[in-house]
């Protein structure tokens, strides 16, 4: 009989733990991000590693533990490459941060478009980002993001 009403309490008391962290899931905003910059680091015919310098803002009022951000980068509708951040780190409360990201590509033709518009100081090339960023937080774990621009 007394282990029914373990059960229960057991059960009550994981149901309260549940329900308050779905409450705090509900004031947390998602952070926001944007491509920075964009820098070739190094060229060949067959494989090309860009550097892409990736700004994050925290609108939140706690600090924001980040794990790593992996993220797909498309440049003019082309798939410019995907990548990850090498190092975790934390985004302050109400702060920004920056963080950079290896993108590798394959894709001499589209490389060389690109290589291109860089060049052009006025030419604004659109890009679309998306990926998730992974926290150390237990009740907002994964963040899924997809962010458009230009530069």
């Amino acid at each position: 009989m007394a282990s029914v009403y373990v059960k229960r309490a057991v059960c009550a008391l994981l149901a309260l733990l549940l329900a308050g962290c779905a409450g705090l899931t509900g004031h947390l905003e998602r952070p926001t991000l944007s491509l920075a910059h964009l820098d070739l680091v190094h060229a060949q015919l067959t494989q090309q590693t860009f550097r892409a310098r990736i700004a994050i803002h925290n609108p939140n009022s706690v600090s924001l533990p980040v794990q790593r951000v992996s993220l797909t980068l498309d440049c003019d509708g082309e798939r410019l490459g995907t990548g990850q951040s090498v190092q975790s780190f934390l985004v302050g409360a109400r702060a920004d941060s920056q963080f950079e990201v290896d993108l590798s590509t394959n894709l001499a033709p589209i490389v060389l478009k690109l290589i291109g518009h860089l060049k052009e100081s006025s030419h604004q090339t659109a890009y679309r980002m998306s990926g998730t960023v992974t926290t150390d937080l237990a009740f907002l774990h994964s963040i899924p993001f997809e962010v458009k621009g230009t530069f």
